[in-house]
């Protein structure tokens, strides 16, 4: 059986706190609780469609994300420069494939590497750094 949701995943926040008399209450962030009302809308709506109850018994599920690559803007940009780290990074074109892949840019002389987000720029720096390293023997 096979769910499809069109909704954008939302990151698990950390749950914060509140005092409720002697002890605390945690409670999740907004933009959280919002995401998880919204996907059970949808699961027990897909359930309803079919004609199905709640299941009873053990379960295996499998999640697949697919994110649209983020816009960038004029302002905003995490940057990195590619010549104190790479110095013949030219050679082959094989960075500006890497930096298409992580959904980063070239800027100006192409000498800096820019992400709208810092976990795409980390992951195409490490990427160019394993290119770096193991190039040779790959060859």
């Amino acid at each position: 059986m096979r769910f499809e949701f069109d909704i954008e995943p939302v990151e698990q926040a950390r749950p914060r706190t509140t005092r409720f008399g002697r002890g605390i209450r945690l409670y999740d962030p907004k933009k959280v609780t919002v995401y998880k009302q919204q996907l059970g809308h949808l699961v027990r709506q897909a359930m309803q469609e079919r004609g199905l109850e709640p299941f009873d018994g053990e379960l295996t599920v499998r999640f697949e994300f697919y994110r649209p690559v983020q816009n960038f803007t004029d302002s905003g940009y995490t940057t990195f420069n590619l010549d104190c780290f790479v110095p013949t990074w030219r050679e082959d074109g094989t960075v500006e494939k890497i930096c298409k892949s992580y959904g980063c840019k070239m800027k100006g002389d192409n000498e800096e590497l820019q992400a709208s987000h810092g976990s795409q720029l980390i992951q195409a720096i490490l990427a160019i750094y394993a290119w770096v390293e193991f190039k040779e023997e790959l060859q």
